[in-house]
């Protein structure tokens, strides 16, 4: 018995460790994918745009459906008087009434539009370029919301990356306080460089704590915007881990490539197809127009007769309108139409103009951002490498606890310029790529994929 005692007492700390390990390899660590789609699932801005893009496509099957003649069931009663007018004499006409003072009535009536002035096609092919148009629309917000969650998570993994390097800061300059305390015992080091030291290794404290802060609110941003659960657990980065060399494409017909992917200039050249449907519109309510309209129904005095033989009645119609006089108003409709187009097409003018600049800027930037991310790199690595040479000089006398700090201060500045060059580098990248038009959810997969071309 005593020996099952101590088998269960060794083995209930395994018991204990099964719940809290097998839920923590539930938990899988995110990635930027799972960020994205839950993005688009569940960010309420891209909810509105997918609605409104869905209400354009209402809008284009309601406008093709003019194109079909309407039915519809017609029941009318008509009085009417004529005072000028005498019934025939009951003796000649018996039983007939050629001026009935009230009438009944019952038909299906049909109306086949066959030529409105145009207004009907263009009617359809107006709201099938409003279709096109929110369709650009909402991959323009789209791509809006998911640059602003790549910039928060790459904001996330800078600022963890900072308390990382302040913490291996901190750890060194507690070894570098234990060894002060050490040599100030034997007589090679002052009071005052010890109280320097402590008061240094006490100034990482509000600094992480800071971080920390900043970890928190970036973190509950991401959740906000994506929808991803509050449980969910983040990566160390979302960075490339990868060393090589930034490879970056500054040659090719960016502009060309730009008018056809960037949704903002898709958007801007079907206004100008807008404006001018529009005003054929405005302009075919004074032309000619063809209509055909049937009827098919029953017509009597006597509302007993409705549905008989004798008060059947049925006719068709071949009706031609032709506008004569309209006190000139198609002159000015005319006018302001041609005012829309003009406007339509400096507006996308002038969006060309801005995104040759936008262009040419960007592409100017990333090259600069990516030889400065080069240089940083290779800051870093020679003052830490620095450091550790004056740590081992400092361990056996060579080097001055002055010197040891110098090189303290400058492997972290290095390390934080390092962290701060990567991230302005992948924001000027994305800028580069939102100019482009190209989609986030795409060319953003090879940032956090070790040894693939991008940033």
């Amino acid at each position: 018995m005593k020996q099952l005692v101590k088998i269960l007492r060794s083995l209930l700390p395994i018991l204990l460790w099964l719940p809290v390990e097998s839920a923590s390899a539930s938990a899988s660590t995110l990635n930027l994918n799972q960020i994205f789609l839950s993005t688009i699932e569940n960010n309420q801005e891209l909810k509105a745009a997918q609605s409104t893009l869905e209400q354009a496509r209402a809008w284009e099957k309601e406008a093709g459906r003019h194109l079909f003649p309407s039915v519809s069931l017609n029941a009318n009663v008509t009085h009417q008087e004529y005072p000028g007018y005498q019934s025939l004499p009951a003796g000649l006409a018996p039983g007939v009434d050629l001026f009935p003072t009230r009438l009944y009535g019952a038909s299906f009536d049909v109306d086949q539009p066959i030529y409105l002035g145009g207004r009907i096609w263009n009617a359809w092919r107006f709201r099938e370029v409003q279709r096109q148009k929110a369709e650009w629309d909402q991959r323009a917000t789209q791509q809006k919301v998911l640059a602003e969650i790549l910039q928060l998570v790459w904001n996330w993994s800078a600022q963890s990356e900072i308390l990382k390097v302040l913490g291996e800061s901190k750890d060194r300059q507690e070894e570098f306080v234990r060894l002060t305390r050490r040599r100030l015992k034997t007589g090679n080091a002052r009071e005052y460089e010890l109280l320097q030291g402590e008061a240094d290794l006490i100034s990482y404290e509000p600094r992480m704590s800071e971080i920390k802060e900043r970890l928190i609110s970036l973190q509950k941003g991401i959740q906000v915007l994506s929808g991803i659960p509050k449980t969910s657990v983040f990566p160390a980065s979302f960075f490339s881990q990868s060393d090589k060399s930034p490879k970056i494409e500054v040659r090719g017909e960016f502009l060309q490539r730009s008018r056809e992917q960037n949704p903002e200039l898709r958007a801007a050249e079907l206004g100008i197809q807008l404006a001018r449907l529009n005003r054929e519109i405005d302009l075919g309510e004074h032309r000619p127009s063809v209509s055909i309209k049937g009827r098919w129904g029953w017509s009597s005095p006597d509302r007993g007769d409705i549905g008989s033989e004798s008060a059947k009645s049925s006719s068709l119609t071949l009706q031609l309108s032709v506008p004569l006089f309209s006190g000139l108003t198609s002159l000015e409709v005319k006018r302001a139409g041609q005012s829309g187009i003009q406007a339509a097409e400096a507006a996308y003018q002038s969006a060309l103009d801005r995104q040759l600049i936008r262009l040419e800027e960007g592409k100017a930037a990333l090259v600069a951002s990516g030889q400065r991310l080069g240089q940083s790199r290779q800051w870093r690595q020679k003052a830490e490498k620095a450091l550790a040479e004056g740590i081992k000089s400092y361990r056996v006398g060579l080097t001055s606890n002055f010197q040891v700090v110098q090189l303290q201060a400058a492997r972290e500045r290095a390390a934080l310029g390092e962290i701060q060059s990567r991230l302005d580098h992948h924001v000027k990248f994305l800028n580069w790529k939102l100019a482009l038009g190209e989609p986030v959810e795409e060319w953003s997969k090879g940032l956090t994929t070790p040894h693939i071309k991008g940033p």
